[in-house]
């Protein structure tokens, strides 16, 4: 076996010579198995709220800043892995274009990246009316 690939899933936290598409990959791979931990929190909490009685303040928060990501980014994979925005495959020559995202990918990726902060923005502000931060 080959030493790079004896990583595991730790190899995944290894972003030293991750590009942005495989950056944002890793980190869709990560937050969705938060939003799976928190799934099951939540409903050990919701069946004993005396065993659980921290998951009402600023978990939330957290909970919409990856649920945002989670889905935003979700979109932008589904769009890259359904074959839009690609752009023309080229013949590999010297010098190599380095990265995957180039081109319309990447003025898409910013894009959503936007997306995502501003959801996450809307949903953290109505977070904070109804728990009465702001008024």
């Amino acid at each position: 076996m080959k030493e790079e690939n004896r990583g595991g899933v730790f190899k995944w936290f290894d972003f030293r010579n991750y590009s942005l598409e495989r950056f944002l990959y890793t980190m869709h791979r990560i937050s969705g198995i938060g939003l799976v931990i928190w799934i099951v929190i939540h409903t050990i909490q919701n069946a004993f709220p005396r065993l659980f009685p921290f998951m009402y303040g600023w978990e939330y928060t957290i909970l919409l800043l990856i649920l945002s990501f989670h889905a935003a980014n979700g979109v932008r994979l589904l769009i890259t892995e359904l074959g839009f925005l690609l752009g023309k495959t080229y013949r590999p020559v010297y010098p190599y274009k380095m990265g995957v995202i180039y081109g319309t990918q990447k003025k898409f990726t910013v894009v959503i990246l936007l997306i995502f902060f501003i959801i996450f923005l809307v949903m953290f502000y109505y977070l904070m009316l109804n728990m009465r931060v702001i008024t």
